[in-house]
C-alpha cells in the first residue's frame, strides 16, 4: 500500500476539516461541495474572459467585438499578432504546461478514463493563459472547451485536497465541467446536459443532483458580475409556414456533410502537422502566420467571431459573402487546431453553422419560393445543427440554443436540424470532434469505461500463482504420478532457471504413451509440447484480451523478466478476464476474492463464492477510518467482518491491490474489501457513511487454527 503524498497547505486542511464535519450528513456535504465548485468555476470563467479581453486590448479590441479594431490595423499586424501569439503558446505548452494545448474537452474525457479524473492543478492557470493568448491573438478557436478543462481541473484539485474516493473525484470533475459551460453561456441546463451527454457519457440521479447544483451556482456568480444577458441577441423568429420544414431538412443534411468535411480536415491536418520537420514549439507560430494571412482578406475569421455570428442572425450580412466564410473558417480552424494552439472548436462550429445557414436562408429569401422566410432563422438552426453534428450532442444543442438566445419559437426546426445532422455524421463518420482525438490516441470512444478498466488492470493483478510446474529433467514416471494427484489438465515445464520451456497436457500425454514404449530414460522434455504464447506480468488486461482473441487457448502462461531471464510466474485465464469485465463494467457478481490457504506443504489458491446470507463490500477510507491501521480499527471485534484486501489508488490514478497490513495507516486513496454477514457489513457501511463508529463489540478474536490469507487480484504469494 502506498502512502499518498500529503498536502499541508492551509486551504487544503480547511477544506478537509469542513468536509469531515459535514460527513455525517453526506448528502448535505455533497451539495455544499457542488456549490463551492460551481462558485469557484464561475469566478474562473469571469477571470478567463477578462484575460482574453486583456490580450485583445493590446491591439485595441474590446470584448467579442474585434472587427473595428482589425479595420484600423495595418495588414502586417494581422500577420504578426497571431504569429507572436502562436509562438508564446508553443513555448508555454512545450516547456511549461504540456496539458495546456489542444481542445480541452478530450483531455478531460481521457483523464476520466485513464487516471480516474486526476488532473494536475497547474492546468488551471496554464490552460487559461494559453487559451487567452490563442484566442486573443486571433487564433480561430473558442474559449468554451478550455474553460471546461479549467473547471474540471478545479473540481479535480478540490477532490484531491479533500481526499475523496475515485467515484467522488469523477463527480467533482463533472461538477466543474457543468459549471464551466453554465457560466460561459449563461446556460445552467445546458451545462448539466453537456456534462452528462459528452463528458461523463451516462446519467444517474446521485450524479445528476450535484451537477445541477454546481451549474446553478456558477450561473449565479456569472449573472451577478456579468449580468443576465443571453450570449446572442437576436430578433424574434417564427415558423410562419409549414413548408419551411422541408427546407430545414435540406439544410440539416447539408450541415451534416459540412460537419464531416470539418472533422475530416482537422484529422488530416493534425497528422500532417506532427510530421513537419520543425521544432514543435514553432508549429503554433506557423499556424498563426497562416491564419493571419487569411485574416487580411477575411477578417471575420479572427478569434471566436461572435460579432459576425450576431450580424448574421440579424440577417445583416450579404448571403453570397457568407459562402466563402464557411470554407475559410473551416480552413482557419483546422490550421489553428492542428498547429497545437490552445482553444476549443465549439465557437468555430457555431460560426460555420451560422454562416452556412445564413447563406441558405438568404438564398431562399432571394428566390422567394417559400413565403415568410427570414435568413436569420436558418442561421440559428444551422448553428445548432453544426455544433450538434460536430460534438454528437443534439440534446445539449436543443437546450443551449434556447438558453443562449432566449428564443423558443424555432424549437421544432432546431430539433429537426440537430437530430438529422447528428445521425448523418454518426452513420457516415462515427467520431465527434472530441472522440476523434481520443481515437487518434488509441482509445475507442464507444468503450471508454471498458478501456479505462482494462488498461488500468495489469496481468499480475489477475494471474494465478499456485500452478504446479514440472522441471524438464523430471522422469516420465514422476510426471505421471503428478498428473494423477493433481486436478489440473495442463502442466508447465521449466528449466533450472525457472524459464518456460514447454507444456504437458494430460490429453497429449495420454496419446504419447499410447504411441511410445515406456522408457526409464524418458524425461518431461521428451513429452512436452511447445509453449503457447506468453504474456508479461506488467502487460495490461486489454493487451491480454487481444491475445486470447487471436489464439484458441483459454489460459496463457505469464512471465516476468528478472535479471534478463524470462521467469514463469503464473497463468491468466480467459475466465478471470471475463469475470473482471463482468464485475467492473457490468457491475455483476462478487468482488473477485481469491482464497489462499497455506499449510506446511504448499499454497492452495482458489476463488471464493460468497454464501447468499453473506456480502462482499467495498468500504472507502473516509472519516473515522482515515489515518488508523486495521489493528487500531478492530473491525472484526466491533463489526464481525473480515478485511480480505486493500484496494489503493496511487497519486497518478493507477490501481494497486495488496494483502492487508494490520499496522499500515489507511489513507483516503484506500478502500477495504470486507466479507461478512449481510447485516454486519451493512452496519459497518452505515457507520462509515454517518461518520459515527459503533462501540459495541461482537466478540473477541480467537486464534486462527489455520493460517489463511485472502487477497484480491495480487500476483504475490503470501
Amino acid at each position: 500500500m502506498q502512502q499518498a503524498s500529503e498536502s499541508h497547505s492551509a486551504p487544503a486542511r480547511l477544506f478537509r476539516e469542513l468536509y469531515r464535519s459535514l460527513h455525517p450528513r453526506a448528502h448535505i456535504g455533497t451539495i455544499l461541495i457542488a456549490i463551492v465548485i460551481g462558485a469557484v468555476v464561475g469566478f474562473a470563467s469571469i477571470g478567463f474572459r477578462y484575460l482574453i479581453d486583456w490580450v485583445q486590448w493590446i491591439y485595441g479590441a474590446h470584448g467579442e467585438t474585434v472587427m473595428p479594431a482589425l479595420g484600423r490595423l495595418a495588414w502586417y499586424w494581422k500577420i504578426l499578432i497571431p504569429t507572436a501569439g502562436g509562438l508564446l503558446v508553443g513555448l508555454l505548452v512545450d516547456f511549461v504546461v504540456t496539458e495546456a494545448g489542444g481542445h480541452g474537452i478530450p483531455e478531460v474525457m481521457e483523464s476520466l478514463t485513464r487516471s480516474y479524473g486526476m488532473i494536475r492543478g497547474r492546468v488551471v492557470w496554464g490552460k487559461a493563459i494559453a487559451t487567452a493568448l490563442s484566442v486573443g491573438s486571433g487564433g480561430s478557436v473558442g474559449r468554451e472547451g478550455p474553460i471546461v478543462q479549467v473547471g474540471a481541473a478545479i473540481g479535480s484539485v478540490l477532490a484531491q485536497w479533500l481526499r475523496v474516493t475515485p467515484d467522488r473525484v469523477r463527480m467533482m470533475v463533472g461538477c466543474g465541467a457543468a459549471g464551466a459551460i453554465a457560466a460561459t453561456f449563461n446556460a445552467p441546463i445546458a451545462g448539466v446536459l453537456f456534462t452528462v451527454e459528452v463528458i461523463l457519457g451516462h446519467f444517474a440521479i446521485p450524479l445528476f443532483s450535484p451537477l445541477v447544483v454546481s451549474s446553478v451556482s456558477a450561473t449565479i456568480v456569472s449573472r451577478v458580475f456579468l449580468g443576465n444577458h443571453p450570449a446572442f441577441k437576436i430578433p424574434v423568429y417564427h415558423l410562419y409556414n409549414v413548408w419551411e420544414l422541408p427546407a430545414y431538412v435540406v439544410l440539416s443534411v447539408g450541415i451534416g456533410f459540412l460537419a464531416i468535411l470539418f472533422l475530416y480536415a482537422m484529422r488530416k491536418a493534425s497528422k500532417f502537422a506532427k510530421k513537419l520537420p520543425i521544432p514543435h514549439y514553432l508549429i503554433p507560430a506557423l499556424g498563426g502566420l497562416i491564419v493571419g494571412s487569411m485574416a487580411i482578406a477575411f477578417p471575420q475569421i479572427w478569434g471566436v467571431g461572435y460579432d459576425t455570428v450576431e450580424k448574421t442572425l440579424y440577417g445583416k450580412e450579404i448571403w453570397l459573402l457568407l459562402i466563402p466564410l464557411v470554407f475559410v473558417k473551416i480552413a482557419a480552424t483546422t490550421v489553428t487546431v492542428a498547429s497545437g494552439a490552445s482553444g476549443g472548436v465549439f465557437a468555430p462550429s457555431l460560426f460555420i453553422g451560422a454562416m452556412a445557414g445564413g447563406a441558405f436562408g438568404g438564398f431562399l429569401e432571394r428566390v422567394q419560393w417559400i413565403p415568410g422566410v427570414t435568413a436569420g432563422s436558418y442561421a440559428l438552426v444551422g448553428m445548432a445543427a453544426m455544433v450538434a453534428a460536430a460534438t454528437h450532442a443534439p440534446l445539449t444543442m436543443m437546450v443551449i440554443v434556447y438558453e443562449m438566445t432566449s428564443e423558443y419559437s424555432l424549437i421544432l426546426p432546431i430539433m429537426i436540424g440537430t437530430i438529422i445532422s447528428s445521425l448523418l455524421v454518426l452513420r457516415l463518420y462515427r467520431f465527434s470532434v472530441y472522440t476523434q482525438k481520443l481515437a487518434d490516441r488509441g482509445l475507442d470512444p464507444d468503450t471508454l469505461l471498458e478501456v479505462g478498466i482494462m488498461t488500468n488492470t495489469r496481468v499480475e493483478d489477475l494471474m494465478r500463482t499456485d500452478i504446479p510446474t514440472i522441471q524438464e529433467s523430471t522422469p516420465l514416471n514422476d510426471v505421471l504420478k503428478l498428473t494423477l494427484t493433481r486436478r489440473h489438465h495442463q502442466y508447465y515445464v521449466l528449466d533450472d532457471l525457472d524459464q518456460l520451456r514447454g507444456v504437458i497436457s494430460i490429453y497429449a500425454l495420454n496419446e504419447w504413451i499410447k504411441k511410445h514404449p515406456r522408457n526409464k530414460k524418458t524425461r518431461a522434455r521428451n513429452v512436452m509440447e511447445p509453449a503457447p504464447r506468453t504474456v508479461q506480468a506488467d502487460e495490461t488486461v486489454a493487451q491480454c484480451m487481444s491475445i486470447f482473441s487471436a489464439t484458441e487457448h483459454d489460459e496463457l502462461p505469464v512471465i516476468d523478466v528478472i535479471a534478463n531471464r524470462h521467469v514463469f510466474v503464473g497463468i491468466i485465464t480467459e475466465k478471470d478476464v471475463v469475470a473482471l469485465y463482468n464485475r467492473e463494467v457490468l457491475h455483476q457478481g462478487s468482488l473477485g476474492v481469491k482464497y489462499v490457504r497455506r499449510d506446511e506443504e504448499r499454497v492452495r489458491q482458489d476463488f471464493v463464492t460468497v454464501a447468499e446470507d453473506e456480502a462482499v463490500e467495498l468500504i472507502p477510507i473516509v472519516g473515522w477510518l482515515e489515518g488508523r491501521s486495521l489493528r487500531q480499527l478492530e473491525l472484526r471485534k466491533t463489526y464481525n467482518v473480515n478485511v480480505v484486501a486493500v484496494k489503493s489508488y496511487r497519486p497518478d490514478g493507477a490501481l494497486d491491490h495488496s494483502v492487508p497490513d494490520p499496522d499500515m495507516p489507511l489513507t483516503h486513496r484506500d478502500s477495504l474489501i470486507v466479507v461478512g454477514d449481510k447485516d454486519d457489513v451493512e452496519r459497518l457501511n452505515d457507520d462509515v457513511k454517518s461518520g459515527q463508529r459503533s462501540e459495541q463489540r461482537v466478540h473477541d478474536d480467537d486464534e486462527e487454527s489455520v493460517n489463511v490469507v485472502v487477497k484480491l487480484g495480487t500476483a504475490e504469494k503470501p
